[in-house]
């Protein structure tokens, strides 16, 4: 059983709820309780109209963008491409506003997702790696936030961060990341990603930051890769929490992690640039218990109340 599963079962049982696990190496089980039963595939997918589509609303981003469009939800503006014959087709007739991102139209867990691209033959490179449909995306400045929403609920919010290293003005990154991999977790890994974020900062792994100098070793937070969290639940804007509820609802989903961009979850959006970025049919429930700053947040709990009448 995965993380997820095996939370998903201690809070059923906590409960008072019964578990009837029909295949332990699939992570497939049913909670049960006076005759209701809901059959589990790892993690939670509750959609508001169950005979509605749902899974490729969110997991196509192109059409998650147009749906989000028609919704007044704001997002950064992006290039869709089907493949790439029609990229060299029409790439060099459009504008890209530098430093763009690309990511697999259907990609998930961001995977196969390249972050701070900063010109054309960059681009290129990178997008003769894709062999299905992508987008490219202004890559938006500001603070990443995951949003937990469940039929019009905050459950739970973070605050992601890349994964860094901070300068002591004697190791080089190399070091800094050995003595950092230590006290995680999550080890931070050495990828040719990592390379190309040092190289675009004019460092490599032996170069010795100053002390107190904050070295990014990605752009993008994958939990997987060393990058870290927050809980940031109890600062979230009221009006914030309600444009990721729109999100979610666009996409058929009563139950979904809503990515976005901010300055600061606590101000309102009129008084910042908000942007949307992705919302995620099966959200991560783990992550929210287990922060590496802040408090615990029993996400489950309150969705298998609400399920079962509890």
């Amino acid at each position: 059983m995965t993380k997820n599963s095996k939370l998903i079962i201690e809070e059923a049982i906590s409960l008072g709820l019964t578990i009837d696990v029909i295949s332990e190496n699939h992570h497939l089980f049913t909670v049960n309780k006076n005759g209701k039963s809901v059959l589990i595939y790892e993690l939670f997918s509750l959609l508001s109209d169950p005979s509605a589509e749902a899974y490729r609303l969110s997991k196509d981003k192109n059409i998650m963008y147009i749906l989000w469009e028609r919704n007044g939800i704001p997002f950064p503006k992006y290039h869709h491409f089907k493949n790439l014959k029609e990229f060299k087709e029409r790439a060099r007739i459009l504008k890209f506003d530098y430093p763009v991102i690309t990511k697999e139209t259907s990609g998930s867990k961001s995977m196969n997702v390249y972050m701070d691209i900063r010109s054309f033959s960059e681009l290129e490179k990178t997008t003769s790696k894709y062999d299905q449909a992508f987008v490219v995306q202004e890559m938006a400045p500001g603070n990443e936030y995951r949003l937990l929403m469940y039929k019009g609920k905050l459950l739970g919010a973070l605050e992601m961060h890349p994964p860094q290293v901070i300068g002591d003005g004697v190791s080089t990154v190399d070091k800094l990341i050995e003595d950092a991999n230590m006290k995680r977790v999550i080890s931070i890994k050495i990828s040719r990603q990592v390379i190309l974020t040092l190289e675009k900062s004019e460092l490599t792994l032996e170069s010795i930051p100053e002390k107190g100098a904050v070295v990014f070793l990605q752009k993008n937070s994958r939990l997987a890769e060393g990058g870290s969290s927050r809980d940031c639940t109890d600062r979230v804007n009221e009006k914030i929490a309600a444009l990721a509820w729109k999100a979610s609802q666009a996409t058929n989903l009563n139950l979904g992690g809503v990515d976005l961009i901010c300055e600061d979850i606590s101000l309102p959006p009129e008084a910042q640039k908000v942007l949307f970025l992705e919302v995620n049919t099966y959200p991560d429930l783990s992550i929210h218990y287990f922060p590496t700053e802040g408090k615990p947040r029993h996400v489950i709990r309150p969705i298998l109340q609400d399920l079962f009448s509890l």
